[in-house]
């Protein structure tokens, strides 16, 4: 009878301790799976951009008669703001003298170009995008945008948008608001940049910093 009684308490014994132990093992290995798939976020802090390209696509067009042109995207100065729901990437062209405005071929042509991402409100996600010149060219816009999202350990593309371009202006403007986005999941967006002056076609590809969703 008393060797019965110590293993019926030796079993709720060993039985408590492993509904003690439970949480806790559930807890690590819920943070070991979350930190296995969760990408880096800003917090209210500068970030270091991806993907950053520029190049110049190749055309019957001699460059050295055009070196303004075909350097344009090189010129203008890279400024970055992150935090966890919003990312903003600009550039910015650099002051000329007013006398270089007499040859077109030593004209600073854009201004500035932006891209950017922010969620301001539950499952909501607004992404935009712009190009300014100084006078208007023949072709700028975007020859791709992707709004990514983060799953299962790489970026998948919930929308996209492809050659979307003004001619004869100063400036290329897009923006969208995507609803029914996850909530708390992770988003970026990517956009490649082009201008076609004097058929001379230049393109940027940058890709902003992870955000969350509200």
């Amino acid at each position: 009878m008393k060797l019965a009684r110590r293993t019926t308490a030796l079993v709720i014994a060993t039985l408590s301790l492993v509904v003690m132990l439970l949480p806790i093992s559930t807890s690590l290995a819920g943070r070991s799976a979350s930190k296995a798939i969760t990408p880096s976020i800003a917090n209210d802090s500068i970030l270091n951009f991806g993907n950053a390209e520029q190049q110049i696509i190749d055309s019957d067009f001699k460059y050295d008669e055009f070196p303004d042109i075909a350097n344009e995207f090189a010129r203008l100065r890279l400024s970055m703001y992150s935090s966890s729901y919003s990312s903003i990437c600009t550039w910015n062209g650099p002051e000329f003298i007013p006398h270089d405005m007499k040859s077109p071929q030593m004209q600073t042509i854009l201004r500035s170009a932006m891209l950017s991402i922010n969620s301001f409100g539950p499952g909501k996600i607004s992404v935009n995008a712009s190009i300014l010149s100084r006078r208007p060219v023949y072709k700028m816009g975007l020859s791709s945008l992707k709004l990514q999202y983060y799953c299962g350990g790489r970026w998948m593309t919930v929308f996209g948008l492809g050659n979307s371009y003004v001619y004869n202006s100063e400036s290329y403007y897009y923006s969208t608001i995507r609803s029914n986005m996850l909530s708390r999941g992770y988003y970026r967006v990517s956009a490649t940049f082009s201008f076609t002056e004097s058929n001379v076609t230049a393109t940027m590809t940058r890709t902003t910093a992870n955000i969350r969703c509200r």
